[in-house]
């Protein structure tokens, strides 16, 4: 604060005469502590009659300052002016929100909660050793590359060959994370090894196979194989099969490995369910994984996925959330938080990061949309004690600042009826007016998408990857309710397969603008846009004529 001007000679009465005489009544009184200690107190006393400033008294001066009314947007805004209005453990920056495992949304009106968290495909032992750091020991398993050839030398082929063994001599365990389970039970796990002693690739003792009970919650020995038999510099793959009654989502290799100088060579290590394989990295699809509600996850699988393209987004958000203004603040009592419609909250959100939980409330929306928060921390002390902090603020929330605030749970989940690589599969069969368009994909030694063929006749390969943009494009529009009259009419047929799954869609028009599907037999309670299928079909014409298909 600096003063515009300085009265002396004040006399008991000026200071009554310009509200400074008595603290009680004064506009403002303002007490400083400096960090050594040092105490300041500031007296806001009348405004002056020409409106443009107020008189002040700094404590033990004899001056009356003449402070600027500017301070009226500043010091003398009430406190809920004054105060940010922040909620949660807030986030720096979006690489940040790798940081942060899981996350809850509670809806009490639907009773729904959507569960997100972190996905991990696998988790390596500290004890497993690479034999040179170039190699990921992680790539067994996200790159599944298969040994192909006549075997040389495993040193020098980095690309599909990886050397491990354990750094301590004890058992070097997997633990695998599975997209898919098998609904009829049959699980196998399929890896190929290399024998060359002289170049100090030799094979492992044993493997045990132990599958996570999620009713006993702990794991159970399943299977184990320790006949690993070739010849000196060859190769040769090995699978292990094994039941298992119940849902399936953890999955435990644990490995006798040699250790020094010598290792245990792989090329791959694939889990099946069901034959297909059940961490098939199909898609893109994050670093997320929904796993409730379980209503949202498709049969046969442990987790839905968010949708990729605005789930970081909306992620960050969350954990920067600041409120547009504080509404109360000094918040200790039920009763206030009753008054703003938070002692039961319409919303309920709360995030782990770096084990710092935290829990933000949100009330119903008013008619503008906007919400009223309070939010609390939970975090562990050097004790280990659990200790819980707040702001102590309510913030009233826009719904320009959190929009996905007023979503449906579902809004959250990937919006894709159909998505995988390209260049993992083998073929496309679509079906419209009567007539089947089978196309071959065909790869090159790269094992990228080198040529196309309809029916046996080729298409140019890039406005063949246009057409695929399209089908992809093709995403759910909404949730269908069913009204009297609707009629299911079969428009569309789509099925892929590949190596790793195969799929088939079928699309049935129930409206002029909307179809309704269903996946591998499985119906849907949802729908696609009648102009988004019209696209594919229309981009099929288009490609089969020598046409060029819009990107």
């Amino acid at each position: 604060m600096l003063s515009v001007g300085k009265l002396s000679n004040v006399s008991e009465a000026d200071l009554a005469k310009y509200g400074l005489a008595d603290e009680s009544t004064a506009t403002a009184v303002i007490d400083v502590e400096t960090l050594k200690g040092v105490h300041h107190r500031v007296i806001i006393g009348n405004k002056l009659a020409s409106g443009g400033a107020y008189y002040a008294r700094y404590v033990g001066k004899p001056h009356v300052y003449i402070l600027d009314s500017s301070l009226e947007n500043e010091i003398l805004q009430p406190a809920t002016v004054m105060l940010t209005a922040n909620l949660g453990y807030s986030i720096s920056s979006t690489n940040d929100t790798y940081d942060i495992s899981d996350v809850i949304l509670m809806y009490s009106d639907s009773d729904t909660t959507v569960y997100v968290r972190q996905r991990v495909d696998v988790t390596l032992p500290s004890n497993i050793k690479a034999f040179s750091s170039k190699q990921e020991i992680a790539t067994l398993i996200h790159d599944k590359v298969c040994f192909t050839g006549a075997y040389s030398d495993w040193t020098a082929d980095t690309k599909s060959l990886v050397g491990v063994n354990s750094s301590d001599g004890g058992t070097v365990t997997l633990e695998f994370a599975l997209e898919r389970y098998a609904e009829n039970g049959k699980y196998g796990v399929r890896f190929g090894l290399v024998k060359d002693t002289a170049k100090g690739a030799v094979l492992p003792g044993k493997v045990e196979i132990q599958a996570y009970d999620s009713d006993e919650k702990k794991f159970v020995s399943v299977a184990e194989f320790s006949g690993f038999d070739q010849s000196e510099k060859s190769y040769r793959q090995y699978e292990v099969n094994f039941e298992f009654g119940k849902q399936l989502r953890y999955v435990r290799l644990m490995f006798e490995l040699p250790t020094g100088n010598q290792y245990a060579v792989f090329d791959e290590i694939t889990l099946y369910a069901d034959g297909w394989d059940a961490i098939p990295k199909e898609s893109v699809t994050g670093v997320w994984e929904v796993v409730s509600p379980a209503n949202y996850i498709k049969k046969g699988y442990n987790y839905a996925t968010p949708d990729a393209s605005t789930f970081s987004e909306i992620l960050y958000g969350m954990a920067t959330l600041v409120g547009d203004s504080v509404v109360e603040y000094n918040v200790t009592s039920e009763d206030t938080l009753d008054k703003y419609g938070l002692k039961d909250p319409a919303i309920g959100l709360s995030y782990d990061y770096k084990g710092y939980r935290s829990y933000i409330y949100f009330s119903k929306p008013d008619s503008d949309g906007s919400r009223f928060a309070y939010a609390t921390i939970e975090f562990k002390n050097d004790k280990g004690e659990t200790q819980k902090t707040t702001t102590g603020i309510i913030a009233k929330v826009s719904k320009k600042t959190a929009p996905w605030l007023s979503w449906e749970p579902l809004e959250f989940l990937d919006r894709s009826t159909f998505s995988m690589y390209i260049d993992k599969i083998d073929t496309i069969e679509m079906e419209f007016d009567n007539t089947t368009y089978l196309f071959n994909l065909e790869k090159g030694s790269d094992g990228k998408l080198s040529r196309v063929t309809c029916n046996g006749k080729e298409v140019d390969v890039k406005n063949f990857r246009y057409l695929y943009m399209s089908v992809l494009s093709c995403t759910r529009a909404g949730e269908y309710t069913p009204a009297e009259g609707d009629v299911k009419t079969p428009y569309f047929r789509f099925k892929m397969t590949s190596s790793v799954k195969e799929t088939e869609i079928i699309y049935y028009r129930v409206t002029t603008s909307k179809l309704i599907y269903e996946t591998d037999g499985v119906p849907s309670n949802y729908y696609v846009l009648f102009a988004d299928v019209n696209t594919i079909i229309n981009n099929v014409r288009l490609l089969l004529d020598g046409k060029d298909v819009p990107r």
